[in-house]
């Protein structure tokens, strides 16, 4: 056998403590200031130094009258220790990370998680410092039952197979505009020919279906334009492109500093809305829970209402 490739044996390490006060006192070249630092007695450091000199068999400074010193092999070997202990800090730094903080995966639609959800997450950290809640985003197309994360924020009736839903926010469509498209004294269906409507292009019935529960027939608009995320067709909006027709909870703080209005009152409520759902097991990890918990207590307290509400 290639003797040079056998695993070469180690010596024992001595205890970490006559590690230490060496190591702290080749940095100050001080018992004292060592001491200091490691909140001992000198005489405690001066010891443990002691100790590891009997254990190596060998003296490890020159004590001096008054000071010590410390040659160029010795101080080669207290640059190590301290490079260890760095390391052994760092370890130990990401081990209670990692058992300590947990990674949280929520897929939400990106309207949902700019307008709603990130607006709210602030308050969660607080509350839960040790999870830390990674969003992914998700369009309609996306196909839930082969995501990944482990909360998935979802648009339907709540009646998903294996999953437990929590419901969020009611489907509540509302046209809204920048005020400067209601001047000139338009009302009523001209305001509706005045300025091109605005639809989100994955939901494209919006506003047909809210103009019919609006009582508006036979209505043809004199322009459209289509948009592929929601928020985009919400900035549109701002800007005075036209009427948009989006979830009332989106705009909420637009709506609250007058820089979007409804030029309608009529809100079309659907028996549908957002819902929170994670799989139906029973070992569940309590981020999720906590994360779910949260969601519910936020829903409950009125801010918003419960799509259950409309059933």
């Amino acid at each position: 056998m290639d003797e040079s490739r056998m695993p070469k044996t180690r010596r024992r390490l001595p205890p970490l403590n006559p590690l230490r006060a060496f190591e702290a006192t080749a940095r100050h070249l001080s018992f004292t200031k060592a001491a200091e630092e490691l909140s001992v007695t000198q005489g405690a450091v001066s010891r443990s130094v002691s100790t590891l000199e009997e254990y190596l068999g060998f003296p490890l400074f020159e004590r001096l009258p008054g000071s010590l010193a410390i040659d160029r092999v010795n101080q080669q070997f207290a640059h190590a220790v301290t490079d260890a202990f760095a390391r052994l800090g760092d370890a130990l730094d990401d081990l209670v990370e990692q058992r300590t903080h947990t990674t949280l995966a929520v897929r939400a639609y990106t309207a949902f998680m700019i307008h709603w959800l990130i607006p709210h997450l602030p308050r969660f950290h607080l509350l839960h410092p040790e999870i830390e809640v990674r969003l992914i985003a998700a369009n309609e197309r996306v196909r839930f039952e082969h995501d990944f994360a482990d909360v998935r924020i979802r648009y339907g009736h709540g009646k998903w197979r294996n999953v437990h839903s929590v419901p969020l926010l009611p489907d509540e469509l509302i046209p809204v505009c920048s005020p400067q498209l209601l001047g000139g004294g338009r009302s009523g269906v001209d305001v509706l020919r005045g300025a091109p409507l605005l639809h989100h292009s994955m939901r494209r019935h919006d506003w047909s279906d809210w103009l019919e529960s609006a009582g508006v027939h036979c209505f043809t608009p004199d322009k459209e334009r289509y948009f592929e995320e929601a928020s985009v067709m919400v900035e549109a909006a701002l800007a005075g492109m036209g009427i948009a027709i989006t979830q009332r909870a989106f705009v909420h703080d637009e709506l609250r500093n007058g820089r979007l209005v409804m030029p309608f009152d009529h809100v079309l409520r659907r028996n549908a809305g957002y819902y929170a759902t994670y799989q139906d097991s029973g070992d569940q990890s309590p981020a999720v829970i906590a994360f779910c918990d949260w969601l519910q207590e936020i829903t409950s307290s009125g801010r918003v209402a419960s799509p259950a509400a409309l059933s």
